[in-house]
């Protein structure tokens, strides 16, 4: 008993020292930060590694401006504008994904234009999407062996904002170091700097530069493509006084084809709130569950027939 009790005390000691050598680390990439910042995303930090279930409403807006065109303003021309409203309940064994379109300046909460269900312990994916050419709903059922969600959605938008809530910030680990790449992105670990120049100065809180130092800001070295991206994040407080990240901005400068002569800037910003819960909502059980036997009954072949009489 007395080997017993030896050996889990340092199992125990392996497992803080492990701990707290992670969480240095954590700590060292926003060292040069204010104190007061670090304290804030450090905060922000824990809620999102202790948290058991949550909800985010995100709003995704995607502005492709032609700089080298101008309208009777003065104004760069607006060549495409997406939006979206993105309801993403996240669980560490599932990820539940409703997209929304906007029709004008307001959004349409009644028909969905994606849904997406996945469970990480079977991997199973159930997807119902809008087919924009067809103008019919898709019904998907499949399996995928990535750990945090689905990797590749039927959605069909040339904008990449909305990959942020593709995985379920939850699931991976108890630590975020274990996590999938979307919750180290929201959590400020890509070793975030004061932003010298932020995307917009009339919001309450603080911009943060947080580029990956592992990729190139021009990611073009030929002189006939030019790429050139800055990504930002607004570390600020919710209703009720908690650190959050409500803003995610990614401002390109591109020019594939002309070396800076014909330029296009796109304004990629994903806005959002949270809501974190202590337990699992009853109701979200409820809504997974209908959808789970809407896809179902349209995917899979009826009882008692072979999947290849289905096919046929």
């Amino acid at each position: 008993m007395r080997h017993f009790r030896t050996r889990w005390a340092g199992l125990l000691v392996v497992g803080v020292c492990l701990g707290t050598a992670g969480q240095s680390r954590a700590q060292s990439e926003i060292a040069h930060l204010p104190a007061a910042i670090q304290n804030d995303i450090m905060a922000w930090r824990a809620r999102l590694e202790s948290a058991q279930c949550l909800k985010v409403v995100a709003e995704l807006e995607d502005t492709w401006e032609r700089m080298h065109e101008l309208d009777e303003r003065g104004d760069p021309i607006v060549a495409r504008r997406e939006r979206f409203q993105a309801h993403a309940w996240m669980t560490p064994d599932m990820l539940w994904l409703v997209i929304f379109a906007y029709e004008g300046d307001e959004v349409d909460t009644v028909t969905p234009r994606s849904q997406i269900l996945w469970e990480r312990e079977s991997g199973l994916v159930r997807e119902r999407y809008w087919d924009e050419q067809e103008q019919v709903y898709r019904f998907l059922r499949y399996t995928e062996d990535r750990p945090f969600g689905p990797a590749n959605a039927h959605f069909e938008t040339k904008a990449c904002t909305y990959g942020m809530v593709m995985e379920s910030w939850l699931a991976g680990g108890p630590l975020l170091a274990d996590r999938g790449i979307t919750v180290r992105s929201a959590a400020l670990m890509r070793k975030p700097n004061l932003a010298i120049v932020p995307p917009e100065d009339t919001l309450p809180g603080v911009w943060l530069d947080v580029f990956s130092e592992d990729y190139r800001r021009d990611n073009h070295e030929e002189a006939d493509r030019m790429y050139r991206r800055q990504d930002f994040m607004l570390l600020s407080r919710d209703e009720l006084g908690e650190p959050v990240v409500s803003e995610h901005w990614t401002v390109v400068m591109t020019d594939p084809d002309d070396g800076g002569a014909t330029p296009t800037q796109i304004y990629a910003r994903f806005r959002c709130t949270y809501t974190f819960y202590s337990e699992i909502p009853s109701e979200l059980g409820t809504s997974t569950g209908a959808f789970s036997r809407d896809v179902d009954a349209v995917t899979l072949p009826p009882s008692g027939m072979d999947v290849s009489d289905a096919d046929g």
